[in-house]
């Protein structure tokens, strides 16, 4: 075993390949079941086994419908496989950029998706102690086959306790900075400061408009630009993308967004 888990000795590789964040990972039958395997290079220091560590037994204690399930984990001298549920569809991002093209989704796969994204964010959120995953985006989303949603990629996760009893802040710049709350940016930018679960909350507001419009509310190529869009917090809301909602329903939207993306979110 590794990281206090099982290890899932035997595996059958069968040919099936699919797309999970930004790496491949392949299909395989463990125990009768079709399973996720996801194969690397075994850490090659001690602070990145700590790490994968620290998100293995992470995510071994978190249990709800729309996170990722891990089954079990195989290392060997030089390499290391991550076996989880099987999600037949790939993530959100590639479903969306690329099945669909970029096109916004129906409204009702876009709506049970942010549903099950809510509700493991909800899960995460109010756990005690609080766990801030850190890097909530489209790629870190994935679908099974009936299109609900699972979240992934814990690599990033904290949980929030602290020795005191207080809830602990973070000061570390990580994430996807097209998904960057104003306090990462700051941070980023070399101001003081710190932030806490409430940067998942923004990302949220950031999958929502990406759903609906088919893209993020801020992108630039160059990272000052992308940062002066963040801060700014001016995204358009695309009449084409929004028409197709009845009158409440895209107000509704909207405010959601902007509620999500608040500064105080």
């Amino acid at each position: 075993s590794i990281c206090s888990i099982t290890v899932a000795r035997t595996i059958s590789c069968v040919s099936l390949k699919l797309h999970s964040g930004t790496s491949m990972t392949d299909a395989a039958v463990l125990r009768h079941e079709t399973v996720a395997i996801k194969r690397m290079a075994f850490p090659s220091t001690d602070a990145e086994l700590t790490r994968l560590c620290r998100e293995v037994n992470l995510m071994r204690g978190l249990t709800h419908p729309n996170l990722l399930t891990i089954l079990g984990v195989c290392a060997s001298n030089d390499s290391l496989t991550i076996i989880t549920e099987l999600m037949t569809r790939g993530s959100i991002y590639h479903w969306l950029h690329k099945d669909c093209r970029g096109v916004p989704p129906p409204l009702t796969y876009a709506l049970r998706m942010l549903i099950d994204t809510a509700a493991a964010l909800a899960h995460l959120h109010t756990r005690s102690p609080r766990v801030a995953h850190r890097d909530l985006k489209t790629l870190n989303l994935l679908l099974a086959a009936d299109y609900s949603v699972r979240v992934a990629d814990f690599g990033l996760s904290q949980t929030l306790a602290a020795a005191d009893g207080y809830e602990r802040k973070l000061t570390d710049v990580c994430g996807t900075p097209e998904y960057f709350a104003p306090e990462l940016v700051r941070l980023a930018q070399g101001d003081a400061g710190e932030y806490g679960a409430p940067v998942d909350c923004w990302a949220v507001g950031c999958i929502v408009y990406e759903l609906l419009c088919g893209a993020p509310p801020f992108q630039a190529k160059d990272e000052a630009v992308l940062y002066y869009k963040i801060l700014e917090n001016s995204p358009d809301f695309p009449k084409q993308s929004f028409e197709r909602l009845a009158h409440g329903q895209a107000n509704d939207a909207v405010e959601l967004i902007r509620a999500l993306t608040a500064s105080d979110a």
